[in-house]
């Protein structure tokens, strides 16, 4: 064969191989490439860095995971909103009811079962119609304070009321735990909070007329401990891990009444050209070893039926047996049509009030 036919043939069968691609434009493409995260600054970052996304990618070296922090779940919403054709995230970890509304908005992608067998070990509660994204961390609501600055033991929601807490309080109300202590509130009252927040509203004001201020800096736990006040309310997570820190100068109590929970769930965003890779890693965010390695860290509850935790680590995550009988269940798909107007009510009528 003389080098012009060779040359004739590679061409011919170059040719035919690009035509037999261009023909199968449905085979899928290895996960690979990077992907980032966007969930929650500080302590959570940190931690499920530690905990997740460094064994994720030990056992996935061809998929890099870059986490991007944000304050809240309203950050993250309004950054998906400016991107929505072209994002720049491709996982988000985020508050339960603001996630229901954003998958109303078409911000996030359905999960596949397939590529996410994950999702069959998420309970009913955590799995969001469609598969609109899932639970990923549990947590509840909790009374945090400073038991060596207290004149007597907090135990009730309404402790926080006591004149002797005049300006020592730190109270985030303008987000889901104003939201969630209201719902709470109301029920205590002997109210429905579907049907009417006022008697909630009511208590909560008797409550905020404590505050010494609505947006503590740069968060409730980091008030408490440096002495600018001495209680408030926030989430058993952080404030366990502050248990752990401060050395008998910060306590987390679930009151009398019982408390109501928080539910992160874990989402694809929509027009990410990274699913393959993003599922992949939400698969693994969902499974036994990522969450509990996760409420190992940062006392975060698993989502997951299959895991199994040590039950003092349990007891600091979900409080006493006689607790969990108390605590209150909310209803998500309302909370995510309603939030909104509840956190406006409750910053004019309470914060501004």
């Amino acid at each position: 064969m003389t080098d012009l036919m060779a040359s004739r043939r590679a061409l011919l069968l170059g040719g035919a191989g690009l035509a037999t691609a261009l023909a199968m434009p449905h085979v899928a493409r290895a996960a690979g490439g990077s992907i980032t995260v966007m969930g929650f600054f500080g302590i959570f970052e940190d931690n499920y860095t530690k905990a997740v996304i460094e064994p994720f990618m030990r056992a996935n070296p061809e998929i890099k995971v870059g986490f991007r922090p944000v304050r809240g779940s309203a950050e993250a919403t309004a950054m998906l909103r400016t991107q929505r054709s072209r994002p720049s995230n491709d996982v988000v970890i985020m508050d339960i009811a603001i996630a229901a509304q954003n998958n109303r908005d078409g911000l996030f992608a359905p999960l596949d079962p397939a590529k996410v067998p994950n999702l069959a070990n998420i309970p009913a509660w955590g799995r969001p119609a469609n598969n609109m994204g899932a639970a990923v961390t549990q947590d509840q609501l909790a009374i945090l304070c400073n038991p060596t600055k207290l004149k007597k033991p907090l135990a009730s929601w309404m402790d926080l009321a006591d004149p002797a807490l005049s300006g020592r309080l730190a109270l985030p109300l303008g987000d889901v735990r104003g939201t969630v202590l209201l719902a709470l509130l109301d029920r205590a009252a002997g109210a429905d909070y579907k049907k009417d927040v006022g008697p909630g509203l009511a208590a909560m004001k008797r409550i905020a007329a404590n505050a010494q201020t609505f947006e503590p800096q740069p968060d409730v736990y980091t008030a408490i401990r440096s002495g600018l006040v001495d209680g408030g309310v926030g989430w058993n997570a952080r404030a366990q891990l502050n248990v752990d820190q401060a050395k008998g100068e910060f306590a987390a109590i679930t009151p009398a009444e019982g408390t109501g929970p928080q539910i992160n769930t874990v989402n694809l965003v929509a027009n990410t050209p990274n699913a393959e890779a993003a599922q992949r890693f939400i698969d693994y965010a969902l499974g036994e070893d990522a969450q509990k390695a996760f409420a190992q860290a940062l006392y975060y509850g698993p989502t997951n039926s299959k895991v199994s935790l040590d039950p003092a680590l349990s007891a600091r995550i979900f409080g006493s047996e006689a607790a969990r009988a108390k605590q209150m269940e909310l209803d998500w798909d309302w909370f995510a049509q309603n939030n909104n107007v509840l956190i406006q009510r409750i910053r004019r009528e309470v914060i501004a009030g």
